[in-house]
């Protein structure tokens, strides 16, 4: 007899619900299953986010250390203690894959700048850390500079995925984080591979482009001179640069640091001080001592790795007879002392994976500051009035603070005292009653009349601030009065663009002046078009050099409108107004001719029309009469 278990039928007597089994094509439910599975992979596992550089899995660690107060100036915790509370709270994965991103955040040959601060052994490129169980952990200084002003709205928040606490989707990163530190990732279908870089040049490079939103990767290459690898060496040829940065996608050739030295005993030794990226002195030194063994690999004596205390130190011994020079270049053919890293700088933009270059990469970092400082300001301006709103309620309550403690001795319970309080004759709003029922009887005094008095003004003074900022960052920044003239341009184009197609007598017909009988019409166009010769034999030569013209300077000075408003938010969104404001003016000056050309385009285009409309009419009545 079989284990199984049957299902229960209707002949059973059993119950008529049953499990409902839908059929479907196994080919479908993969294509679903792997899509969905490689969309999850992209967005929430492998790719970084331009705004802020990290991945989802680095973003929760970080932010989970800071709820929990793991700051610089706090003590070290066990990494254990991060690595459960960020698996429970946030990141419902394995632990040791978020303990293996702790780690890579504190390995100062891994980033160019760590964000955490570790106490224990970290490990090297040679074995892994120790366990979570032995390390301590806290934020490092730089990582409080992503957390900047977190605390006042300027980043959205989402619920966590047991929907029990909030999260952030990026954080506010007062600096580039994605360039500086770069990141590496394999996704389904894609990978992203970033070096990093010197924070002093990336800064640089971002003040420029907010200065000069026009500029292209060649002109930031003059500050970002190329990857700053932690481990060091060389980089050969600015080639495979260059086309990274142009294009984001290059291979950029590193070259270990190494000198040839004299011994005591009158023999050389190569000795090794720098490595590529990701390389380590034990592959090396077995890979030289494979090449030894075979045979592939002549002039070598002995190898031996020195490295220790974070300093890289790999001494190759060489024989007597053996050109010191001829081993090296071998040495740099045939292992990794040098290498290339394939740069291929993918992240995600607005929650697509792109290919960036550098003006890309730094303009979705730009953007992200821009809206945080939005955000702030907003919050401020509306903490500001909050405040401002609360003490006007308390400077009022005082000049009839005799009839309020009536009100609140005479109510039964504190509902019933709010409620009077909002209603007449004292008609204050919920949030300004409920201040004053909590109001302590000491800030009744005459004191505390004139310190209300003395915030009321300051509050009004801190509020022109906010205020002024956000009337140059958000989107009521109008465009220039001259821009008016290529915008209208454009409409008359389009205007050319219908009358060309359609032929004259529709547009004369659609403009009201379709008085004339379609007989004229096809008496005198050609081929019964209703094109007139005399439209197309006189005012066309006229015409077509001032579409040209109005084409030009419209489009133009259309670009260049909308490219001050951009200068002139990013600018003063980042503490740069005053050199935004002379921006604008200069440009200002220099670009007005492009609105007045516009304008004059069109006064001669506007006169060539009116002159055709009077020329056909009039040949028109000549052919009707003969």
């Amino acid at each position: 007899m079989s284990d199984t278990p049957t299902p229960p039928n209707a002949s059973d007597g059993g119950d008529d619900e049953r499990i409902s089994v839908e059929p479907i094509q196994l080919q479908d439910e993969m294509e679903r299953s792997f899509l969905d599975y490689a969309m999850s992979v992209i967005m929430a596992r492998a790719l970084p986010d331009v705004r802020d550089g990290l991945k989802p899995v680095h973003r929760r660690i970080i932010w989970d250390m800071e709820e929990q107060g793991f700051r610089p100036n706090r003590p070290h915790v066990k990494s254990a203690r991060v690595t459960g509370d960020t698996m429970a709270k946030f990141h419902p994965h394995g632990d040791s894959a978020i303990y293996d991103a702790l780690v890579r955040m504190a390995q100062p040959f891994s980033l160019r700048h760590p964000l955490i601060d570790f106490h224990g052994n970290y490990g090297s490129p040679d074995f892994g850390a120790a366990a979570s169980r032995y390390t301590e952990c806290r934020l490092d200084p730089l990582a409080m500079h992503l957390l900047a002003d977190i605390d006042e709205d300027t980043v959205e928040m989402v619920r966590n995925y047991d929907d029990t606490r909030d999260e952030p989707t990026v954080l506010p990163s007062r600096f580039p984080n994605l360039l500086v530190n770069g990141s590496q990732g394999i996704a389904v279908g894609m990978a992203t591979n970033i070096p990093p870089h010197n924070l002093g040049e990336v800064i640089d490079a971002t003040i420029h482009l907010i200065d000069h939103p026009e500029a292209t990767p060649d002109d930031l290459m003059q500050f970002v001179k190329g990857p700053d690898f932690p481990t060091g060496g060389y980089i050969l040829g600015r080639a495979g640069m260059m086309d990274a940065y142009r294009t984001g996608r290059g291979s950029i050739k590193m070259r270990a640091k190494a000198s040839i030295e004299e011994t005591k005993r009158g023999g050389f030794q190569i000795v090794v001080t720098e490595l590529p990226y990701q390389t380590s002195c034990s592959p090396i030194a077995r890979r030289i001592q494979e090449l030894v063994d075979t045979g592939e690999l002549d002039g070598i004596a002995d190898v031996n790795d020195g490295s220790a205390g974070g300093k890289t130190s790999l001494v190759i011994s060489l024989k007597r007879d053996a050109n010191a020079n001829v081993v090296l270049n071998n040495l740099f053919k045939l292992t990794q002392l040098q290498t290339s890293f394939g740069v291929n700088m993918v992240a995600l933009v607005e929650g697509v994976p792109r290919t960036l270059n550098l003006v890309d990469a730094l303009a979705g970092y730009v953007r992200h500051q821009v809206d945080v400082i939005t955000r702030r300001t907003e919050h401020r301006l509306s903490e500001a009035k909050r405040r401002l709103h609360i003490y006007e309620g308390r400077f009022k309550a005082l000049n009839v603070i005799d009839a309020i403690i009536a009100l609140i001795r005479a109510s039964d319970d504190q509902t019933t005292a709010r409620a009077g309080l909002m209603a007449a004759p004292f008609e204050f709003t919920e949030l300004q009653a409920n201040d004053i029922l909590e109001m302590r009887l000491g800030q009744l005094t005459r004191l505390s009349r004139i310190d209300i008095e003395t915030e009321i003004a300051s509050l009004k003074v801190s509020i022109n601030e906010p205020q002024g900022i956000l009337n140059i960052i958000t989107p009521t920044v109008q465009l220039p009065v001259w821009a008016a003239g290529p915008s209208l341009a454009l409409v008359v184009i389009m205007i050319y663009g219908v009358w060309t197609f359609f032929g004259f007598n529709t547009v004369i017909f659609l403009a009201g002046l379709g008085n004339i009988p379609k007989e004229m019409y096809e008496a005198a166009s050609i081929d019964g078009a209703g094109r007139w010769p005399q439209f197309r034999h006189i005012t066309l030569p006229l015409l077509s050099p001032t579409i040209y013209f109005l084409t030009l300077y419209s489009v133009i000075g259309t670009f260049k409108a909308f490219n001050h408003i951009y200068v002139l938010r990013t600018g003063a969104a980042l503490g740069t107004t005053d050199t935004a404001s002379v921006v604008i003016f200069q440009t200002f000056q220099r670009d007005t001719r492009y609105g007045y050309a516009s304008a004059l385009a069109i006064l001669l285009l506007l006169v060539i029309i009116m002159l055709t409309v009077v020329n056909n009419r009039i040949a028109a009545r000549r052919v009707h009469y003969g």
